[in-house]
C-alpha cells in the first residue's frame, strides 16, 4: 500500500515539475503552491528514502534504485542549500536540471502500479 502512495506522489510531482518549468521557460516565478507542494513532495521522498534505508540498511543499495533516489535527494537539497543561500539561481541552471532525474522514478511508480 505504502508503495502505491509513494507511486502516486511520483506522478503528482511530475506534473507540479512540467509546471514549474513551464513557468520558467515563459520567465515567470512558479506559483507559490507549486512551490510549496513540490517541497512537501521532496520533504515526502526523504522520508520515505529515510524509512527504507532504517529498514533495509545498506542492503538498500543492492538495487540500482537506491542509488537514483539518493542522487534525487543529493540533488534537492543541493538546489534548497544553494536557494538559501541565496545564489542566483542562472547560477545552477545545470542543478535544476538534474532534478529532473526525478523523472526516472516514473518509471519506478510504474514498476508498483503494475505489482498492485
Amino acid at each position: 500500500m505504502a508503495d502505491v502512495i509513494i507511486g502516486m506522489i511520483i506522478l503528482f510531482d511530475i506534473g507540479l515539475i512540467w509546471i514549474d518549468t513551464d513557468c520558467r521557460a515563459s520567465q515567470t516565478t512558479s506559483p507559490d503552491w507549486v512551490t510549496l507542494t513540490m517541497n512537501i513532495c521532496f520533504c515526502m521522498y526523504c522520508l520515505e528514502f529515510s524509512v527504507r534505508f532504517y529498514i533495509a540498511r545498506f542492503s538498500l543499495f543492492k538495487d540500482s534504485w537506491g542509488y537514483v533516489d539518493v542522487a534525487i535527494i543529493f540533488f534537492g537539497l543541493l538546489e534548497h542549500l544553494l536557494e538559501l543561500i541565496s545564489v542566483e539561481p542562472s547560477n545552477f541552471g545545470i542543478i535544476r536540471a538534474l532534478r529532473l532525474c526525478r523523472l526516472t522514478r516514473v518509471v519506478r511508480a510504474i514498476k508498483l502500479f503494475g505489482s498492485w
